[in-house]
């Protein structure tokens, strides 16, 4: 009569990052060491990695756009005795958005060496605009239902470089817009 072990027990998955705009995403958890976890988005396999010495394992997978809903099991490779699923993660990969669009900046009365700013621009409604100056984020406003934005900065005497980025509700951000170059007297 040959006794058997028991199946392994599932492994266990890290939660990654739910939103990105990356198609390569990093998974990770913990195993029985030497253990085989394989890697399935809904019942699709992207992929297998052995569970170190010290019982983690990390997988870089590539997924497509979209929800992505990530569970694991993991191989007894002595008996090939396969774990049942373990929970789900998930993770879900968007477009990268268009940057926002700077349409004008219009300088107020110069005043002690600075002036209010204002600048506006279009982007997708409901999201969030961040303004920099250079690298400097100075601002962020909601675009209005109608797609447009416009945000007040104080700027000092000199010439500036406006730039603005859009955020989605969902967390992802995209590339800098191009650069509006704004100009305040010195008086």
């Amino acid at each position: 009569m040959t006794v058997y072990p028991p199946p392994p027990v599932a492994p266990t998955i890290s939660a990654p990052a739910p939103a990105t705009i990356s198609s390569s995403v990093t998974l990770s958890g913990n195993g029985v060491a030497g253990d085989l976890v394989t890697l399935y988005d809904g019942s699709t396999a992207i992929g297998t990695v052995t569970v170190a010495a010290n019982g983690t394992w990390s997988k870089t997978v590539t997924v497509g756009l979209g929800a992505h809903a990530i569970s694991a099991t993991q191989t007894d490779p002595v008996w090939g005795f396969v774990s049942l699923l373990s929970s789900t993660v998930s993770v879900t990969v968007y477009a990268q958005p268009a940057p926002p669009v700077i349409s004008s900046a219009s300088v107020g009365s110069v005043s002690h060496g600075s002036a209010q700013v204002t600048v506006a621009g279009t982007g997708v409604a409901g999201e969030t605009i961040m303004l920099y100056v250079g690298s400097w984020a100075v601002g962020a406003v909601t675009v209005a239902a109608n797609g447009t934005w416009s945000l007040k900065v104080t700027l000092s005497s000199g010439s500036h470089s406006v730039t603005a980025t859009q955020t989605l509700t969902t967390g992802v951000t995209s590339n800098a817009s191009s650069a509006w170059n704004v100009t305040v007297p010195s008086h």
